[in-house]
């Protein structure tokens, strides 16, 4: 099994070839290795690896993985937090 790449950090892969959101999280993380990267999915900003681990324990948010069922060393840690102004999107909002 190959280890996915992000800067000079290498990551314990997530299944045989890692899914396209992976692989554009991982580009990313590579332009920036010294950031945290907050990825948006949806009404959500989600981190992985070791910035899932590192914002979970500074914000106090549920640290779970990305890949129920797998190993403990495939699993892929992640943490996410909803985006301020997603309820914006449904009601109207006061920053308006």
């Amino acid at each position: 099994m190959f280890k996915e790449q992000a800067g000079n950090h290498s990551y314990p892969a997530a299944a045989s070839a890692p899914t396209a959101l992976m692989r554009q999280y991982l580009d990313v993380k590579a332009r920036y290795p010294d950031a945290i990267v907050f990825f948006r999915l949806g009404d959500f900003y989600e981190m992985f690896y070791e910035d899932a681990v590192y914002v979970a324990r500074a914000l106090n948010l549920t640290l779970t993985t990305r890949d129920k069922g797998k190993d403990k060393d495939e699993a892929v840690p992640m943490c996410a937090k909803r985006s301020p102004c997603a309820a914006c999107l449904t009601t109207p909002c006061a920053a308006t």
